[in-house]
């Protein structure tokens, strides 16, 4: 079974009992910060995909790293997966669990990459066009010169591109036809 699989069932079953025993806005808090601590540090990922580390050391590391920083919920589910010796999909578990919270809660993520910084006055615009019919639209934008000038936009896995970037490439590509 792929990992996505695997971690996509952890992640549903993490939620439930969260929202069963109405701790999901705590399990969502802790989530974020297991998420960002995967994505910023290499080293602990490594560590969670060695297979040559016993189990009980990389929970040891584990609880000292996330002590009293998660909700004890949350701290159990990692001692769950440490245990079942499927502590190398964690990163995968928090990116799902975290895309299932926000559908949940009705939150559309949009990313949006631009030439220069958008204005108030273009995120507002964004956000509208967006979530029409959502609760919450999340901008996470960056900034990206190389794309000349408009944007790209991705919600999900839908992608607009705008930029001047692809519309040049295109243009040459009808020119050397």
């Amino acid at each position: 079974m792929s990992d996505f699989r695997v971690a996509s069932r952890y992640a549903k079953s993490f939620m439930e009992l969260s929202i069963e025993l109405k701790q999901l806005e705590q399990s969502h808090t802790s989530m974020q910060l297991i998420r960002e601590v995967c994505k910023k540090n290499s080293n602990f990922v490594r560590l969670l995909n060695n297979p040559v580390i016993r189990y009980d050391y990389k929970l040891k590391i584990i609880n000292r790293i996330f002590k009293d920083k998660v909700n004890e919920l949350s701290s159990r589910f990692m001692h769950l997966l440490c245990k079942k010796g499927r502590e190398s999909i964690l990163p995968e578990i928090t990116k799902v669990f975290l895309d299932q919270y926000n559908q949940y809660k009705g939150i559309v993520i949009a990313e949006v990459e631009s030439a220069v910084p958008l204005t108030d006055d273009i995120k507002v615009a964004l956000k509208s066009m967006v979530g029409k019919n959502k609760n919450e639209v999340i901008l996470e934008e960056e900034v990206n010169e190389d794309i000349i000038g408009g944007f790209i936009l991705k919600i999900g896995d839908r992608q607009l591109d705008n930029s001047l970037s692809t519309k040049l490439k295109k243009l040459k590509r009808e020119f050397t036809r």
